[in-house]
């Protein structure tokens, strides 16, 4: 079993159901800067309303046993601490869709240690919808002992790649299913997407081919880290 205070949940993997829920990355309002859309959506750039989001948050769930709230402290630290934006159902999100979970990473200016990025989650899915995003974030938090330059360049490469993915797969970039088991996500398009079998052994696929991001984040990592979470839940309630 995963060890539920240990933050190699972003790393191990657990052959579970897969998530299909489509989560936007890359949404954009032209003419605005970080700052602004932020503030369009009522929220302020600090790591101190960052902090008062996650205990909302925490507020907002049932009712949770201590291991349960410092599992979720913990993945909201490895995800960077990003400031959660609570919506109500029915509200949308920064695509325009309807109760579609997302997060927003900005241009890192200043001190990187205060910097902030954004998730958006929906009631009444809240903690569904948190496991899908902070899978994403978990990728963009700065790294110990990392420099704001070595940063600040990794987490372009990952929007260029989630970028390129988009622009050629589209919504295929979260992959599919084949029966109970199989995982397949795209690998070309020539003329059609062609798939290729994950290698849960490898975090690859079955040729060595590199994961997709959407389908690195929701089938790996978010699947791994509702494992931890089962264990959690045996733990706090022997389950």
């Amino acid at each position: 079993m995963p060890d539920p205070i240990d933050i190699r949940a972003f790393e191990a993997m657990e052959y579970a159901a897969p998530d299909l829920t489509a989560i936007d990355i890359s949404m954009e309002k032209e003419g605005l800067s970080a700052k602004d859309l932020l503030a369009s959506f009522g929220v302020s750039m600090n790591q101190q309303d960052a902090e008062k989001s996650f205990n909302d948050f925490i507020g907002f769930l049932p009712s949770m046993s201590k291991l349960e709230v410092s599992k979720l402290e913990e993945l909201w630290i490895a995800g960077g601490k990003p400031f959660i934006k609570i919506h109500s159902e029915g509200e949308t999100g920064f695509s325009g869709d309807k109760n579609r979970a997302y997060f927003r990473s900005f241009p890192i200016k200043g001190n990187e240690k205060q910097y902030v990025d954004m998730m958006g989650i929906f009631k009444p899915t809240l903690l569904d919808d948190f496991m899908a995003e902070i899978s994403h974030l978990s990728k963009y938090a700065l790294k110990e002992g990392e420099s704001k330059e070595s940063w600040i360049k990794r987490r372009e490469k990952i929007e260029e790649r989630i970028s390129e993915e988009k622009k050629t797969y589209g919504e295929a970039v979260y992959g599919k299913m084949s029966g109970s088991t199989e995982k397949w996500f795209p690998t070309k398009f020539d003329p059609e997407i062609k798939y290729t079998l994950f290698d849960p052994k490898t975090r690859l696929g079955s040729g060595g081919e590199r994961l997709t991001e959407e389908f690195e984040a929701h089938e790996v990592v978010e699947d791994s880290l509702w494992g931890v979470w089962s264990d959690v839940l045996e733990k706090a309630y022997g389950e």
